[in-house]
This record gives C-alpha cells, structure tokens and sequence, in this order.
C-alpha cells in the first residue's frame, strides 16, 4: 500500500512539475538565449528578451568593417502581439504606403537547437511572399560584440 501511495505522489510531482514548464510564455522560456542567422550573406545574432515591449536585440555584423556590429532593439516598437505560448512568439506589423495597406506576420518557434521564423507579407490582405529564416542557437557572447560608431 505504501509502494502504491508513493507512486501517486511522485507521478503528481511530475505531472505537476511538467504543467509549470506548459505555463511559460515562449519569451520566459528562451530568455537570454542567443541565435545566429544560418545565411552567407549576413551575420547576424539576435537574443531573447523576456519583455514584450523589447523582446529582442539584434546585433548584425558590419560587411565593410568586419570588427564591429550594428545594434538595435526596437524592431517591434509598432508591433501587435498575437501569441506569445510556450513554443510560438507571433506578432504583426504594419502600415500603409500610398493607399496600400502592408502587413507583416511573423512567427517563431523553436525545435531544439534551431530557432525557425516564418515571414508572411500581406498587401491589402492579399498573401504576396513567404519566407523562412532559421537560427541555430549560438554561444556567442553579443555583450562583449564591438558597436559600430552610428
């Protein structure tokens, strides 16, 4: 009897514990990680923030002077946040441009090591161009990145 009890305590413990993992938004869960955009063309390295308001910074590495970066965290200053669960962070952007309403759906989600971002670009409500950026998950240490002189 005592053997059955302990069982339905510890699998309480786990179902328990494993219920507050499902309850962190995707930006509790992957604060302070740090991404590299997998692309030849560019460097770029972007880190989580636990802040809807800044929830990511960008360091994108200067072509011309390969010893400094560009830095910026307030790509989502206009944005409107659509889910932010455990494994999606989903938000939009927009704005209209000579009568042409433009909107941008983007929308992440990470698998283990790779970071996947999904891009829908809208104009008038009409699905004109999707695009797939993935991330690997990086040990850089962007604090320590060299700023470029703005």
């Amino acid at each position: 009897m005592k053997k059955i009890l302990l069982i339905l305590v510890l699998s309480l413990f786990i179902v328990s514990c494993s219920d507050s993992d499902d309850e962190q938004t995707f930006l509790e869960k992957h604060e302070g990680t740090v991404w590299e955009l997998v692309n030849p063309e560019i460097v770029e390295y972007l880190r989580i923030n636990n802040n809807e308001s800044t929830p990511f910074g960008f360091w994108v590495r200067n072509l011309d002077e390969e010893d400094c970066y560009y830095y910026d965290n307030d790509v989502l200053n206009d944005a409107i946040i659509k889910e932010n669960s455990n494994n999606t962070f989903e938000f939009e952007l927009s704005e209209i441009y000579e009568e042409i309403q433009y909107l941008s759906r983007i929308k992440i989600t990470i698998n283990g090591d790779i970071m996947i971002v999904i891009i829908e670009e809208y104009s008038n409500g009409e699905l004109y161009e999707t695009d797939t950026e993935n991330f690997e998950r990086s040990s850089a240490d962007v604090d320590s990145f060299i700023l470029c002189a703005d």
